[in-house]
């Protein structure tokens, strides 16, 4: 009698218990949106530089821990800083933390990424392409419009 009521009860609850789990990582997995993504354009073959703001509408920090770009040899995330000199310089940074229902930012002065190699002439109103990998193997293809130093940004 208990094991037919075991049995009765225990796949109608461990089903709905895998569903409920399997809709919170599908929601949590596509939370991470941006908007405003720009990049700046440098002349010659000067690196770029990559802005816009990262929003977790998830119940869990997540993080961005790499990016490439088809249009890049090479992609990295950067933070700005003012030395004690008073001299800026930027650091390499391995992750950024994006809150819980919360947004981080990459702007001139802060985070960026560091685009560099272009692999063709790159121009102001065109467009390049960022992929952005993220905690738990996410990631997110964002195209930045590339706009003119102190015009736009």
């Amino acid at each position: 009698m208990i094991k037919s009521i075991f049995r009765f009860l225990f796949f109608p609850i461990a089903s709905l218990a895998f569903v409920c789990l399997a809709t919170q990582a599908a929601s949590d997995s596509s939370a991470i949106t941006t908007h405003g993504a720009w990049t700046r354009w440098l002349p010659g073959k000067l690196p770029a530089a990559g802005y816009m703001t990262l929003v977790n509408n998830s119940n869990q920090e997540r993080f961005l821990i790499a990016a490439s770009s088809p249009d890049y040899d090479h992609v990295s995330l950067h933070e700005s800083y003012t030395m004690p000199s008073g001299e800026s310089s930027m650091r390499m940074v391995a992750k950024l933390p994006i809150p819980a229902h919360g947004s981080a930012e990459l702007k001139p002065g802060s985070y960026h990424l560091m685009l560099i190699g272009a692999h063709g002439k790159v121009k102001p109103g065109e467009t390049v392409t960022v992929i952005l990998e993220l905690d738990g193997g996410e990631t997110l293809t964002v195209v930045l419009p590339v706009k003119l130093a102190g015009k736009d940004g």
